[in-house]
């Protein structure tokens, strides 16, 4: 295990009964921790395994809430010879954190957290949530995700809800929305015309939107 920001960003050499030769994994702390503590510990039981190697732990701290829980971002990436390793800084700004993960190629992902008390806008990106994703390239969005969310905008690309939802949207495909019931609006080229599972009630539509109820449970759109 090696350090390659000091509390951001680690990486550990896979090495043990590897399948892809020279593979590393990245582990980048997009939310601070209290502290990092490195160690080598043992991966089997000695006696029953003599000369089974030393394994690299990683184990992060962080304060938590009067409940005992905190919100947090870590992203863990793999990479080889094959798949380049991206780049990563954290995102830094009140009451939120988060990270950029730069592919190359003009291909980016920003992730964020919030305690979704209010609607924040990062790096040109619009949001109300506990947590989300999206993926942007040449500056266009690509895919987005966001976690027990009521709204997110990421250009022209988006949605908003009366209640928290937790969304997966695949620009030009679909995707799926879990949850407890909820009135939506998606908002993005063409959406107009997207299909959803039964059950779904459509409350309005135009241009590059349309509105509708959602039940209780998973409803997947195409």
């Amino acid at each position: 295990m090696t350090t390659q920001v000091d509390g951001t960003l680690y990486e550990a050499r896979i090495d043990h009964e590897q399948t892809v030769s020279g593979t590393n994994l990245s582990l980048f702390y997009a939310t601070s921790p209290n502290a990092i503590n490195i160690e080598l510990v043992e991966g089997a039981v000695p006696d029953r395994y003599p000369g089974y190697p030393l394994h690299s732990r990683i184990e992060s701290t962080y304060p938590t809430d009067e409940n005992g829980k905190v919100n947090l971002i870590t992203a863990i990436f793999p990479s080889n010879s094959n798949a380049r390793k991206p780049s990563a800084i954290r995102i830094i700004e009140e009451e939120i954190s988060g990270g950029i993960v730069d592919h190359g190629n003009n291909v980016k992902d920003f992730i964020l957290e919030s305690d979704n008390e209010k609607k924040y806008v990062v790096q040109g990106i619009e949001f109300k949530g506990k947590a989300a994703l999206v993926r942007n390239a040449n500056d266009s969005t690509q895919f987005y995700f966001a976690r027990h969310t009521t709204a997110l905008m990421s250009g022209s690309i988006g949605f908003d809800s009366d209640r928290p939802i937790s969304i997966h949207h695949n620009i030009g495909s679909g995707g799926v929305i879990v949850s407890n019931g909820a009135t939506i609006r998606l908002i993005g080229k063409g959406i107009e015309t997207v299909q959803f599972d039964s059950g779904v009630t459509t409350v309005s539509s135009g241009s590059d939107f349309i509105e509708v109820l959602l039940p209780t449970g998973e409803i997947r759109f195409r």
